[in-house]
């Protein structure tokens, strides 16, 4: 049986078409996959967030701490909120004249 440590941070805005979730997803094994799909099955259901709004990363840790040492993991947990921080920037940018 795996531990399942989700992390989640929902943003709720005036406007779902604003809003954007991250979703970071570590566990030890078994259970990793069911844990993301509902997490994701939430997010959905709780705020009408389209899916190329939804950013996701999900990485495997045998024991608490360990994730700290994984460089790969973090270097992808960056590139998640790069790419959140794209998102909503281009949802903000003028529309070109």
């Amino acid at each position: 049986m795996a531990a399942v440590i989700p992390s989640l941070r929902i943003q709720f805005t005036a406007s779902a078409t604003d809003a954007i979730t991250g979703l970071i997803i570590i566990g030890g094994g078994a259970g990793l996959e069911h844990a993301f799909r509902a997490l994701r099955s939430f997010v959905k259901l709780s705020a009408d967030i389209p899916d190329d709004r939804i950013v996701t990363l999900t990485g495997y840790a045998s024991k608490p701490g360990e994730v700290k040492s994984d460089q790969s993991l973090i270097e992808e947990a960056r590139k998640l909120g790069g790419r959140m921080a794209e998102i909503l920037t281009s949802a903000h940018s003028p529309e070109p004249a």
